[in-house]
């Protein structure tokens, strides 16, 4: 009988004379893929994790073992960013808007591993919130040179 014999993916196909195939399973011949190492313990924090700045200069802290290359940008897709060498420290200039401003990575190794998105956030505010104020002065008529004392109660810290 003669037979000819083909591998397709973990399958030994053997075609035989008048169209009879038959298929089995061969263990012996797995092919096996080389795992690709990834970037690992990532961590971005913007303004060393500050929860609101009024600055738009933004610095980026950045984490990331076995990392070459980085992705860092303002826009979620990183079409902002473009690859660079990787460091620790990445600033941004954010738009002067009221309101939530997030910071978007991804980190690639030198073999071709890359991680998904990482990203980090920070209230941009640039409007002072006063609770109350208060001016004190030694009578309700005032004459120069006399002194008043203003106190302010501020709705926010720093």
């Amino acid at each position: 009988m003669n037979m000819r014999n083909s591998v397709a993916s973990e399958f030994i196909i053997w075609f035989l004379p008048a169209t009879l195939l038959l298929l089995a399973a061969c263990d012996s011949r797995t092919i096996s893929t080389p795992s690709v190492m990834t970037p690992a313990n990532v961590i971005i924090q913007i303004n060393n994790n500050a929860e609101a700045t009024s600055d738009t200069n933004l610095i980026v802290n950045l984490q990331a073992d076995n990392t070459d290359r980085m992705l860092i940008g303002l826009d979620s897709l990183l079409h902002d960013a473009v690859w660079e060498d990787f460091d620790t420290l990445k600033i941004l200039h954010a738009p002067r808007l009221e309101g939530s401003v997030f910071a978007y990575g991804r980190f690639a190794t030198a073999g071709g591993g890359t991680t998904g998105v990482f990203y980090d956030d920070i209230v941009l505010d640039f409007t002072a919130h006063i609770n109350s104020i208060e001016a004190n002065a030694v009578s309700d008529t005032l004459n120069a040179g006399e002194t008043i004392e203003f106190v302010m109660e501020t709705g926010e810290e720093g």
